[in-house]
C-alpha cells in the first residue's frame, strides 16, 4: 500500500494575484517550506487581459500588458522577499508569469501544476460573498473540485 506522503514530491505551486489572501498563502507555504529544505516553490501569476475590443490598437494592448507585467513583477518581488524572510533561499523559488492561454484561470493553474509536476497547489481565497461566487464563480473552489493527484491548500 502506498503511503500518503509518497505522492508529495516537494514541489508546491502557489497561484497568486496580488491580494492580501495571496500574500497569506505565500506566508503559509513559507512557514511549511522552512521546515523542509527539499521543498521547491513556484510562484505563479496568470495575466488575464481584457477583451480585445477593450484596446483601441495593438500598441495599446502591448502597453497595457507591459504595465500589468510591471505590477505583477512588483508583487512577485514582494512575495519572494516574504519567502526569503522565512529563510527560503532564492534557488528554491521560481517565478512564472504567463498570459492567460486557456478558458479559465483555474484551468491555467491546473495545467501549470501538471506541467511542473507539482504535488501541491496553494491559493488564496478571494473572499467573494455567496451571491458573487454564484455569479462569478471562484477559482479556488473550482481548483478544489477539479484538481486531481495533488493536495490543494486554500488560505483565507
Amino acid at each position: 500500500m502506498q503511503h500518503p506522503f509518497d505522492a508529495f514530491n516537494g514541489r508546491i505551486l502557489v497561484a497568486v494575484d496580488g491580494s492580501d489572501n495571496a500574500r497569506r498563502a505565500v506566508a503559509h507555504v513559507a512557514a511549511v517550506a522552512a521546515c523542509a529544505r527539499s521543498v521547491q516553490i513556484v510562484l505563479l501569476h496568470i495575466i488575464s487581459e481584457p477583451d480585445p475590443d477593450y484596446f483601441a490598437s495593438p500598441a495599446d494592448r502591448l502597453g497595457w500588458l507591459a504595465k500589468r507585467r510591471g505590477e505583477v513583477e512588483a508583487f512577485m518581488a514582494d512575495y519572494t522577499q516574504v519567502l526569503a524572510n522565512y529563510g527560503i533561499a532564492g534557488d528554491r523559488v521560481a517565478v512564472v508569469i504567463k498570459e492567460r492561454d486557456c478558458p479559465s484561470l483555474s484551468e491555467c493553474i491546473m495545467d501549470e501544476m501538471q506541467r511542473l509536476e507539482a504535488s501541491t497547489i496553494a491559493i488564496g481565497r478571494t473572499g467573494l460573498q455567496a451571491k458573487e461566487e454564484l455569479l462569478l464563480g471562484s477559482v479556488s473552489k473550482r481548483i478544489v473540485h477539479h484538481a486531481r493527484n495533488c493536495a490543494v491548500w486554500v488560505v483565507t
